[in-house]
């Protein structure tokens, strides 16, 4: 990954500057920087309309993650919103979800959990953040409920299950 990352960035600092090469970067580097990344992210989705749907979508993830770690909740939202809109992943909704929480929209959280495990009902953290926030909202049997959920997934996954 390094290698192909040196190369990649000699070829930008070159000055071709193309989508693709932007997202490739932008995903090459999201675990050593990610508000670079974030940044090139940004600059590939600003010619969205020539990225392949796989790009997109990779770097709308790498743009939220990077929003995330920067603290940047209001900004992920709408990040999120299109990435959940393209690409049903559970695991974005749960990051929805926790921006959402974090800007003190409590029934939006609740609304991209909710999606999500539409998506991966299957994902004990997914009921175990539904269970969070049903409590926080005053809804104890829905709460109860998402926590039995997750319970019951945290077992199953230690006895050897599926997920």
């Amino acid at each position: 990954r390094l290698r192909a990352r040196r190369i990649l960035q000699k070829i930008f600092d070159a000055g071709l500057q193309d989508p693709e090469l932007l997202a490739a970067l932008a995903d090459l580097g999201q675990a050593s920087d990610p508000a670079t990344s974030g940044q090139l992210a940004r600059r590939a989705l600003e010619r969205d309309a020539e990225l392949p749907d796989m790009e997109r979508v990779n770097s709308l993830g790498i743009l939220a993650h990077s929003l995330i770690v920067t603290e940047k909740f209001a900004e992920a939202i709408p990040v999120l919103q299109r990435l959940v809109s393209l690409h049903h992943n559970p695991i974005a909704c749960l990051q929805l979800s926790h921006c959402r929480m974090s800007t003190g929209d409590i029934p939006g959280a609740i609304a991209a959990a909710e999606q999500g495990a539409k998506f991966g009902a299957d994902r004990a953290e997914i009921h175990n953040m539904l269970a969070r926030l049903y409590q926080q909202s005053g809804q104890a049997p829905r709460a109860r409920h998402h926590r039995q959920i997750a319970e019951a997934l945290a077992r199953s996954r230690q006895s050897g299950g599926s997920r």
